[in-house]
């Protein structure tokens, strides 16, 4: 089965996309980081992009509507 929806992680300050996985995650990704990361980093989850996952430092996360920009 094909997941259907991309986590995104990205910085608070600049919206830089840091990390991503496929299926819906949350902060607890980070298990006993999750505290630390919650302090630097957001989350969004969206529809599924092979494009966004191989290309991922073309995009950034726009901090005011939380959606996926191209550069």
């Amino acid at each position: 089965m094909e997941d259907t929806k991309l986590t995104l992680f990205y910085s608070k300050q600049t919206g830089a996309i840091t990390a991503f996985c496929t299926g819906m995650q949350d902060m607890s990704y980070f298990a006993s980081n999750e505290e630390d990361m919650k302090i630097i980093w957001d989350f969004i989850v969206a529809d599924y992009d092979k494009y966004i996952i191989k290309n991922k430092d073309d995009y950034y996360i726009d901090l005011s509507t939380k959606t996926v920009k191209s550069k």
